[in-house]
């Protein structure tokens, strides 16, 4: 008998889909979404309806004006009895949930998923809280960065409740998609280099503050005095747009940094297509997905160690470094580009993917982990 799963996720965002399509299949499921867009997010919803494979429904606002009160949930697990419930976070929704469970579903086993990085669980695992005092009483806890799940089972001292799935997506669908892209790709490179053998750093994401972009522009500023083929494209918009501009203009460097405002879809893939080198700088980033779609379009990425996807970053595919230190990803990025000297770039033929795991392999461990 196929087993019930109740899933309460915060939003529904590309870089998802694909998790959710796959879960939707191995069990009888009800996805509940408690926003109707990511936080500081919005994106295309004919875009995602494209892929979409399961139903879905939105959670009622909280009760007393607190965002997470979702008291809808008890008559929830009432009326579905699920096997397992998934939900994301540690907030309001998972003590209710716990009692939801005492009332309607005793032998439904819990799991959350939480986006803590490695600095996020240290904090949490030397301090006092809420967080402290739920984990243990859930059945497990579903981490995408592996140094974070590491530091929770020693904090906890809790081997098997720990588990760790990176934020990755299905790698024959998002490769076929970026292949899809060949012609425009060449389009745009070409449009960008001026039809000269460039090179290209392709950073994808919000223009803001904790994505470190005016350290990246300072820092591709003093590369270019010793590489002056390379151009910096910036893919995305945000609250620091403005004043990003501003700063490239001040350095006089407009003529090798393109500000393409936010794409997605095809126009997206695409952009995957043209780069030699994919950096993320941040210095707050709980994972960073575009590092799997990076690596899957065959690019090496330089990736700040603060994300969670650092731990996709292996010698062979790229380098990490610390974004509190402009010469470290200075030298990062140098030293990646010497490394991956694509000077023959052909955007007719896609490089192989760079990920050290597929997403069919984590999926299948992820649905034996829930079922156990």
């Amino acid at each position: 008998m196929t087993k019930k799963l109740l899933i309460i996720h915060r939003a529904l965002a590309p870089y998802r889909i694909d998790f959710f399509n796959e879960l939707s299949r191995a069990f009888d499921t009800r996805i509940y979404f408690e926003n109707h867009s990511p936080d500081e997010q919005s994106f295309r919803k004919d875009l995602l309806a494209e892929r979409i494979c399961f139903s879905y429904d939105f959670l009622d606002e909280g009760v007393l004006g607190i965002k997470n009160m979702r008291i809808q949930l008890v008559d929830i697990v009432r009326d579905f009895r699920p096997d397992i419930i998934l939900s994301s976070e540690f907030n309001f929704i998972t003590p209710i949930l716990l009692f939801a469970r005492t009332l309607y579903a005793k032998t439904a086993k819990i799991v959350v998923m939480c986006d803590d990085n490695f600095m996020q669980s240290k904090a949490t695992a030397s301090g006092i809280g809420a967080k402290q005092f739920l984990i243990p009483k859930v059945d497990g806890l579903i981490l995408c960065d592996s140094r974070a799940t590491e530091v929770y089972r020693t904090r906890f001292n809790l081997m098997d409740k720990f588990y760790t799935f990176p934020i990755i997506q299905d790698d024959l669908y998002i490769r076929q998609q970026i292949h899809l892209q060949s012609f425009l790709a060449k389009e745009l490179r070409n449009n960008i280099l001026g039809g000269s053998s460039g090179r290209i750093i392709l950073y994808v994401g919000r223009l803001s503050e904790e994505k470190n972009l005016t350290e990246l522009i300072s820092t591709f500023s003093g590369l270019l005095r010793e590489a002056p083929d390379l151009h910096l494209v910036l893919v995305g918009d945000g609250p620091q747009e403005q004043q990003l501009k501003s700063q490239v203009g001040q350095l006089k460097i407009s003529e090798h940094v393109t500000f393409t405002g936010k794409k997605e879809g095809s126009e997206l893939y695409a952009y995957y297509r043209i780069p030699n080198l994919f950096v993320l700088p941040s210095i707050r980033e709980a994972f960073g997905a575009v590092v799997n779609e990076a690596l899957l379009a065959g690019v090496p990425v330089v990736c700040s160690e603060v994300a969670g996807a650092s731990t996709l970053i292996t010698p062979s595919n790229g380098m990490t470094f610390n974004p509190f230190s402009p010469l470290d990803m200075g030298h990062a990025i140098q030293r990646v580009l010497q490394e991956n000297n694509f000077t023959h770039y052909s955007s007719d033929i896609l490089p192989k993917s760079l990920m050290n795991l597929t997403f069919r392999e984590e999926m299948d461990n992820l649905i034996n982990y829930l079922k156990q």
